[in-house]
């Protein structure tokens, strides 16, 4: 190849850096630096900015124009040729009907292909030959799993912050830039990461401090200590214990927050995608169990003397909000030498809503399946080749997005 170098991108390149693959990002300002002509297919730029949700399509034409990609031009004249070369018996062929669209553009621009895509990565020396393409060294870049993210992607391409709105529209920001995290591992097996290598965030909590804040507020202001009556001296110690008990339980609550829950959590994290993939809200429903034990001296009738436990009682998920008190009405009275023993039980449930996917991840999957039902007419067989191959798209997308079993469960329908 005279001249200088010439590369062109899949549109997965664009998604790679969404998703923080700091390779990747490298690979291309070396690029740049080079000197090296970027370009990108019709297809490809199609997929990356004309049909996605408007926040990444603007996010992607505004890097593309960053690092002056063009468009690559296509020579209807190679495709029967191409078309030849790709298959090799009994049906079989090298590349898919995408990918081999991408080929023909990258012939046609004399460009080497840049794609994470494992029709390419796995494509051989001898079938690559034959289609007259070259594959870029770059290709065999470790993919990563994870969400994507704008701010990520510029912050790892040294480009200015912006903020992009869902409608797409840019402004400044006055935030900082979102740091980029380390590459998830790749390898779709892992025990944290749902099927097909899709993204795998922590579960949200959605009002969480403020279900836990009320629990407090209700047990200070009237669930706790209520046996600490008569004298000054009972009065003056009701204080002081409230002060150490309110202090107590705040701990109590803080090891079930930080440690229970969480760990109860990550344990039911793919119940929760399937859920919020068949439109299913989900509430974590938490039930604390709080036993105040009050001393009183049956010689001086004064009770000044309590204490109290706290622990998890129960952890389920629900499809709505659930919040009560159940007090024990009967306290459990105990004698013990000149000492009374009052134990009072109160056990506190409350919920907030907990999420794998966020509300923007489920609007895509929502416009994913709206496209998939729009394409062609909904009960007309045989569907044409082409609306085939955008349905089989759509599904490629969801899949990498949410996970195998996600058209499935989110009801795409199977034609």
């Amino acid at each position: 190849m005279s001249g200088p170098r010439r590369v062109m991108i899949d549109a997965n390149i664009l998604d790679h850096l969404h998703r923080g693959n700091a390779q990747v990002a490298k690979a291309l300002l070396d690029m740049r630096a080079a000197g090296v002509e970027l370009y990108i297919s019709r297809h490809a730029y199609d997929e990356a900015v004309t049909t996605p949700l408007p926040r990444h399509a603007t996010s992607n034409r505004l890097i593309l124009d960053a690092f002056k990609f063009k468009i690559a031009a296509s020579d209807a004249n190679l495709v029967t040729a191409m078309e030849a070369a790709n298959g090799f018996g009994a049906g079989k062929t090298h590349l898919s009907p995408l990918d081999l669209r991408v080929a023909i553009d990258a012939r046609s621009s004399n460009a080497e292909i840049w794609s994470l895509d494992k029709g390419f990565v796995k494509l051989n020396d001898t079938a690559a030959k034959s289609l007259g393409v070259a594959i870029a060294p770059e290709s065999q870049i470790k993919v990563v799993n994870g969400s994507q993210d704008y701010r990520i992607a510029r912050k790892l391409l040294n480009l200015p912050v912006i903020e992009i709105d869902l409608n797409g529209n840019v402004k400044p920001s006055s935030s900082p830039p979102a740091a980029a995290p380390p590459p998830a591992p790749a390898d779709p097996a892992s025990p944290t990461a749902p099927a097909g290598g899709a993204p795998t965030p922590p579960v949200k909590v959605k009002g969480g401090a403020a279900a836990v804040q009320r629990v407090k507020q209700y047990w200070v202001k009237g669930g706790g200590v209520r046996y600490i009556r008569g004298a000054a001296l009972a009065a003056l110690a009701g204080i002081l214990y409230q002060k150490v008990l309110k202090k107590l339980l705040e701990q109590y609550i803080e090891s079930i927050e930080t440690r229970d829950i969480p760990a109860m959590l990550a344990k039911k994290r793919d119940e929760i995608r399937r859920a919020q993939l068949r439109g299913y809200r989900q509430f974590a429903v938490i039930s604390i169990r709080i036993v105040t034990h009050s001393y009183t001296s049956r010689l001086a009738g004064n009770q000044f003397h309590p204490w109290l436990t706290a622990e998890l009682r129960s952890f389920k998920l629900a499809t709505s909000a659930i919040t009560s008190v159940d007090e024990n009405p009967a306290v459990d009275v105990k004698y013990r030498g000149t000492f009374v023993e009052m134990v009072d039980t109160q056990d506190h449930t409350y919920s907030f809503e907990v999420a794998f996917f966020n509300d923007e991840q489920l609007n895509a999957l929502e416009q994913f399946r709206s496209a998939y039902m729009k394409i062609g007419t909904q009960y007309r067989a045989p569907m044409s080749d082409s609306e085939n191959i955008l349905r089989n798209e759509i599904i490629r997308q969801v899949k990498i997005l949410f996970g195998d079993d996600a058209p499935e469960l989110a009801g795409f329908p199977v034609y």
